[in-house]
């Protein structure tokens, strides 16, 4: 019974779904293809590829469906072979999504993969009638680089402070004390055994900052932190910066992220941390300041307080 094959045929060609692994959704596709990179080159041109396949998958159904009918006619003459027929026709799309046909079909695709789009090549233009689109999941977003690419291109939707703000969100976990860190060598720090007089006062408040490291023979040994704020009632002349500075000093590695860091400045109640490298040689300062400023993604003044 030639019908029969035929219909077992109609059922594999029926399991045959050509469905892509879809990576991106379009719009981060769309963005990356035009960076060219090599992943979603290779997704697009396979998206384009089902939908010229699904278009000759169902170019054959359809002439397969015809001669089903017709040889089932043909040895099955009147309202029997029209039921046979219909019957038929109506059990395939059941049949083919059974696990076994569903798995025989996968197996098909990967090894005939290469032929049928060798074979469609020549042939697109006569199956361009037949395509449909692929549907694709429902928009989510895959990564920060594809949120931020969305966030810099809604030029008119939000201000340019809240641009700013939700940027520097976005990237605020990434990023590291070695991106924002003054370097050991911007660093303006006192000795401990320094009088507090009028020449060390003055120098101190044209640096325009608040909170100091105070050393003890170099700057490798940082004991305490002064405040400005601490120095305001003290007699000029009478102290050295050992008596009115605080103690102790936070310590914080170069790589650490700054969520921790900032974990740590609440959790400490500091302003100030000294950061150091692998070696644990001091290598510059963080402040609390730094990190708010990476946090909301603006300066704000370096005399915050508590």
């Amino acid at each position: 019974m030639w019908y029969a094959l035929i219909w077992i045929i109609l059922v594999i060609l029926s399991a045959l779904r050509f469905q892509p692994k879809i990576q991106f959704s379009t719009f981060e596709r769309n963005r990356l293809l035009k960076k060219g990179e090599s992943a979603a080159i290779l997704e697009a041109r396979e998206l384009e590829q089902n939908v010229y396949m699904k278009a000759l998958r169902e170019i054959i159904v359809s002439i397969s469906i015809v001669w089903f009918v017709y040889l089932v006619i043909l040895e099955k003459p009147g309202a029997i072979g029209l039921v046979i027929a219909f019957v038929g026709i109506v059990l395939l799309p059941v049949i083919a999504r059974l696990k076994p046909f569903l798995v025989f079909g996968q197996l098909i695709e990967r090894r005939t993969r290469k032929l049928l789009e060798e074979l469609i090549e020549p042939i697109k233009p006569f199956l361009s009638p037949w395509k449909t689109s692929i549907s694709e999941p429902t928009f989510q977003i895959n990564s920060k680089d594809e949120l931020m690419a969305l966030v810099e291109g809604s030029n008119g939707f939000m201000t340019r402070a809240e641009l700013s703000r939700l940027k520097a969100n976005l990237r605020f976990d990434s990023l590291k004390v070695d991106d924002i860190l003054t370097p050991r060598k911007d660093v303006v720090a006192i000795s401990k055994d320094e009088v507090l007089g009028p020449l060390v006062l003055d120098e101190m408040y044209k640096t325009g900052h608040s909170r100091f490291p105070v050393y003890d023979q170099d700057i490798d040994h940082v004991v305490g932190i002064l405040h400005l704020q601490d120095i305001v009632d003290v007699t000029v002349g009478q102290k050295i910066v050992e008596d009115a500075m605080r103690r102790p000093v936070m310590v914080v590695n170069h790589d650490q992220n700054l969520s921790s860091v900032l974990n740590l400045f609440v959790k400490k109640h500091q302003h100030l941390a000294v950061v150091t490298n692998d070696r644990k040689k001091m290598i510059g300062v963080v402040s609390l300041e730094d990190v708010f400023a990476e946090l909301i993604g603006q300066d704000i003044a370096d005399d915050l307080e508590k």
